[in-house]
């Protein structure tokens, strides 16, 4: 018997199956394949991020999509799988009034729940995500790295980010299947799925000293989201790569002032 926490996913894995109602655009991921479709919405979401380069709307969309995937791994872990095809899945630009802020979610256009057969269940998640990520995330990202004018990997990087986020969300609830899954998507899957030498997801995430100063360490992360390159934006993210480490530190001490 499929037992899913609804609230889950659609509160941290970003998936409904109806529309939201502050939804300001529609398109299924299958149409983002079509280069003047993706072009669209890149200039739509630019203009409300008010960023000056479309790289952000690849960025920005990588990582949202990387949180939708930690929810496909959430559902596998629970033995449960929806039809995962772009054909079946729309993404919703929404925006946020409470926060000011726009962002991405992802609706399941037929929400037929399918139940993994135990017996074979680990056979089937592996199917599942050889085809999902030969067949649909690694199309998608190479579309929005052309039309969005930024380097692949940067985008693998966000995609890397919200799934491990995704990932110990899936851990916290204490479901064993989970690390099996994670092992088989970062370690076994070859790069020729990816139409890569190696797999981009097989990485080991730099860890920095929090701006606290109580010995918490926080993931780097694989790339920039280039969240200052938005208008009003004061600097990079505390754990961008491409802040220098004097810079956090500059960072650190001013929390500390402002605590003492």
């Amino acid at each position: 018997m499929i037992s899913l926490q609804t609230k889950l996913l659609e509160e941290t894995f970003i998936t409904r199956v109806e529309d939201h109602p502050r939804c300001l655009y529609a398109v299924t991921l299958a149409d983002l394949l079509d280069k003047s479709r993706l072009a669209d919405l890149i200039a739509f979401y630019q203009e409300k991020l008010k960023s000056c380069h479309p790289a952000v709307t690849g960025t920005y969309f990588s990582g949202y999509f990387g949180n939708f995937l930690g929810g496909v791994h959430y559902m596998l872990a629970e033995n449960a799988a929806y039809d995962w095809s772009l054909t079946n899945i729309e993404l919703q630009l929404v925006h946020h009034a409470e926060h000011n802020y726009f962002g991405f979610l992802f609706k399941i256009k037929d929400d037929t729940m399918v139940e993994l057969d135990a017996a074979t269940r680990d056979e089937q998640v592996r199917e599942r995500l050889t085809a999902l990520y030969r067949d649909s995330v690694t199309p998608l990202l190479e579309t929005f790295a052309e039309v969005a004018d930024i380097r692949i990997r940067e985008l693998w990087g966000q995609l890397n980010l919200g799934i491990h986020y995704g990932f110990d969300r899936v851990v916290d609830l204490g479901n064993p299947r989970a690390e099996g899954d994670m092992r088989f998507l970062t370690e076994e899957l070859d790069g020729s799925i990816f139409n890569a030498k190696k797999n981009p997801l097989a990485i080991t995430f730099r860890l920095v000293d929090s701006y606290t100063g109580d010995g918490e360490q926080l993931r780097m992360k694989p790339s920039c989201c280039l969240y200052y390159q938005l208008e009003g934006a004061a600097a990079k993210c505390f754990t961008c790569p491409r802040l220098k480490e004097s810079d956090r530190e500059l960072r650190r001490e001013a929390f500390r002032e402002k605590q003492a």
